[in-house]
């Protein structure tokens, strides 16, 4: 993965990660990156995500997550929750 084009991709969303201070979202792990992004992000980002750091990275981290614990499962919204507008 390329770092810079990671960084650039936080950069550009860092909206979504309103809760984390701007001086550390530098260092924001690839785990915080790809739930947020899956959660909150548009269909660019989530395309830009896979595009920085390749779409069966940002799978095995995902279905690491949801497979981890059941407070990890529900940090995802659900399909049904979302609005397609």
């Amino acid at each position: 993965m390329d770092n810079a084009k990671y960084k650039r991709l936080i950069h550009d969303y860092s909206d979504l990660f309103w809760y984390t201070p701007s001086n550390r979202k530098v260092n924001l792990g690839e785990e915080q990156v790809v739930e947020t992004l899956l959660n909150y992000g548009d269909e660019f980002a989530v395309k830009r995500l896979f595009e920085v750091m390749g779409i069966d990275r940002v799978a095995t981290i995902f279905y690491s997550q949801i497979h981890s614990s059941d407070r990890r499962k529900n940090n995802y919204k659900d399909m049904q929750d979302r609005s397609m507008k």
